[in-house]
């Protein structure tokens, strides 16, 4: 798997052996990212789910000044720190080691974006939603991967969602009062 674009376009990263992590795919990066690409420069990203910190890397490469990578996995973060330093993104990073629901309780800041993209059957998206309402900027954006249709909680809502084979990819925004 390689970056898409930014400061490390082409740069190889690794990710885990097995099917217990499922990166998300470059073409599904290069959507996400042209869509995003003239708000990611300067901006605080978390990446919950992390796993191989693909989806991290590639907005520290488009110029998000931060990036929090979140995976309860010890072998995900292995690779993750592994893929940050040899791009050179090690002081632009926050490694959790934890399970999202602590690492979201411990974090203060506020985040510009937050992607989503747990286990498709892991039923985890309402939680990791209502987690993130709590950490998101207020202009911030949330992305999720998915598989099937998603619902959002109360004081979010989907602005678009777009379809990329069997991928879904929901760009959802806090509600204005």
């Amino acid at each position: 798997m390689r970056i898409v674009a930014g400061s490390c376009k082409g740069r190889m990263i690794k990710t885990l052996e097995g099917q217990n992590t499922r990166p998300t795919t470059e073409k599904v990066r290069e959507a996400i990212f042209g869509k995003l690409q003239f708000e990611i420069p300067g901006s605080t990203v978390l990446d919950f789910f992390a796993g191989s910190g693909a989806i991290g890397i590639e907005a520290l490469s488009r110029g998000a000044k931060k990036c929090f990578f979140v995976d309860k996995s010890r072998d995900a973060m292995r690779i993750i720190k592994m893929n940050a330093e040899s791009c050179g993104f090690t002081a632009d990073s926050v490694f959790i080691q934890a399970d999202f629901e602590k690492a979201a309780a411990g974090i203060t800041e506020k985040f510009d974006f937050i992607f989503i993209d747990p286990p498709y059957q892991s039923g985890f998206y309402t939680r990791a939603f209502t987690l993130a309402l709590g950490l998101l900027a207020e202009d911030g954006l949330i992305v999720a991967e998915h598989e099937a249709p998603i619902e959002v909680p109360e004081g979010l809502h989907i602005v678009q969602e777009k379809r990329y084979s069997r991928i879904f990819v929901s760009y959802i925004a806090r509600d204005q009062e």
